[in-house]
């Protein structure tokens, strides 16, 4: 990913974190933007070069299509990549370009020495969901909230 795209990428993603955040009723609507921004900045702290973070453009020919971002993190247990971050374009989606871009990465993860990946997906994201259990992935972890009157 060149600079520009992660320019790019970054504005697009600070408003998309932060309505999903708001749509999941984590964060109120007013604070979210502020909250994404900072989020953001903590995990990058330098940007694409920041230590341990990848961030991948994903083309079809010489068209971009997406993008993926995973962090590889050897402190944990055992080394396991953790994909903060994955798009494929709107009009690019239901092709099957999200699978063959998780299937490439694990190939580029176990280079890295890895053999395990996580991510999270918003409950709301049925569609993220049902293309994760696809490839194998499971629930290691659910968080559940009741709302009140």
């Amino acid at each position: 990913m060149t600079e520009v795209d992660f320019s790019d990428y970054l504005a697009w993603a600070i408003k998309d974190f932060a309505k999903d955040k708001v749509d999941a009723g984590n964060w109120q609507a007013e604070e979210a933007l502020e909250k994404s921004k900072l989020s953001f900045e903590g995990f990058l702290p330098e940007g694409i070069n920041t230590e341990n973070h990848y961030l991948f453009s994903i083309f079809k020919g010489v068209e971009k299509v997406g993008m993926i971002w995973f962090f590889a993190d050897y402190g944990s247990v055992k080394a396991r990549a953790f994909i903060y971050d994955f798009l494929i374009e709107e009009n690019f989606r239901r092709q099957g370009l999200g699978k063959q871009a998780l299937l490439a990465l694990e190939e580029e993860v176990k280079v890295l020495g890895i053999f395990e990946m996580a991510l999270h997906v918003f409950a709301h994201n049925t569609a993220a969901k049902n293309l994760y259990e696809q490839l194998g992935y499971g629930v290691t972890n659910i968080s559940m909230a009741k709302k009140l009157s």
